[in-house]
């Protein structure tokens, strides 16, 4: 099992750290592509709360994740921030 999983394989994970003011996971996914797409990050275990976020990490609006997955909507060659409390 891994520890996450991005689909579909040209979403890119470009970084996963904690996060700078808060007990929580920053993830940041690009999309190198010039379509926008709808993606899904499936983490190792639940997912209690989710946000996307600034470059600054700053929390700009609640997501709803369903169980361990995180469906996202990711712009056309667009870096997005995500809050992951697990």
């Amino acid at each position: 099992m891994s520890f996450l999983s991005i689909s579909p394989a040209n979403l890119v994970l470009s970084a996963f750290k904690k996060a700078e003011e808060r007990d929580t996971l920053i993830l940041r996914v690009f999309n190198p592509t010039g379509d926008a797409m709808r993606g899904t990050v499936t983490f190792y275990q639940t997912i209690k709360k989710a946000w996307l976020c600034n470059m600054n990490e700053e929390r700009r609006e609640e997501l709803r994740p369903n169980g361990n997955a995180l469906a996202l909507d990711v712009s056309k060659k667009k870096i997005m921030t995500i809050e992951l409390e697990v």
